[in-house]
């Protein structure tokens, strides 16, 4: 689940993570399957989606904000991605090689929270 892709600003980013979440859910009838968010992250660098604003600013901001809320609805994820992939296509908006929260060098792009 990315807000991003959505063209969602980053103030509503991570309810919108939920919201998506939570139209799945609905899709379990029992109740009883456990959900896993997959991917979900925000992009360091790119080309605007509408409101959705690529930078290292909103990443870092969705990045301290998104696990507190995930922990606190006790849901489980994988957080796209470790190290930028430098060796992807950009992709239609440019972001595709900037999600990761260390750069394709192995060095950290949040100095100062890692």
């Amino acid at each position: 689940l990315h807000p991003y892709f959505d063209g969602v600003a980053i103030d509503g980013a991570v309810n919108k993570v939920f919201d998506l979440m939570n139209m799945v859910r609905k899709l379990d009838r029992t109740g009883r399957k456990q959900l896993v968010i997959g991917e979900v992250g925000w992009p360091f660098a790119g080309k605007s989606n509408r409101n959705s604003v690529p930078s290292a600013a909103n990443a870092m901001r969705f990045i301290k904000t998104f696990p507190q809320t995930a922990a606190a609805k006790k849901v489980d994820y994988f957080y796209f991605e470790a190290f930028d992939a430098t060796w992807k296509a950009p992709g239609d908006f440019g972001v595709e090689q900037h999600w990761g929260i260390y750069g394709a060098d192995r060095t950290t792009k949040m100095a100062g929270y890692y």
